[in-house]
């Protein structure tokens, strides 16, 4: 009986938490077509694996990339993003969750074909991140904001 109940409570705590990603990626999605950009839930560029050696964060570990918005300019790529690493070492690990901005440049004849990822003021909301983040490195896409709050207005967890 115990463990019928132990894997009930798992289900459903996995059910919310699935239920809110998708909600927070809806918001997100519809941010990035009102301003003309593209969007992937999932990291379908690998952005992970260049993201966490740019971090302005030392020593951040299992980093993870997602609702990534996009757009390709002349000469190069921009991404904004969600980022979730863990911060801090031994006994004081927190998990952190961030919107960020990567450059990548498609005609760099150096080795230096990303810019160092930069992130949002960690007080906003995810949605108030991105709207930063855009307005500071997204300029000739400056489609329609949102005038009323999109789909829900649940906090996002990070």
């Amino acid at each position: 009986m115990f463990l019928i109940i132990l894997i009930a409570i798992t289900a459903s705590a996995a059910l919310v938490a699935r239920s809110v990603g998708g909600r927070r990626a809806r918001r997100i999605e519809d941010m990035a077509r009102g301003w003309g950009l593209r969007f992937s839930q999932g990291d379908r560029f690998q952005l992970s694996m260049h993201v966490v050696s740019l971090l302005p964060i030392p020593g951040a570990a299992d980093v993870v990339v997602r609702d990534i918005a996009y757009c390709q300019e002349s000469g190069c790529y921009r991404y904004l993003f969600t980022v979730e690493y863990t911060a801090g070492v031994l006994r004081t690990k927190h998990r952190c969750c961030s919107a960020g901005v990567l450059i990548e440049s498609r005609t760099c004849p150096t080795a230096q074909a990303y810019s160092p990822v930069t992130l949002a003021s960690a007080e906003l909301s995810i949605d108030e991140q991105y709207a930063e983040l855009h307005r500071r490195f997204f300029p000739g896409k400056t489609g329609a904001e949102p005038d009323q709050p999109l789909r829900d207005k649940t906090p996002i967890g990070g």
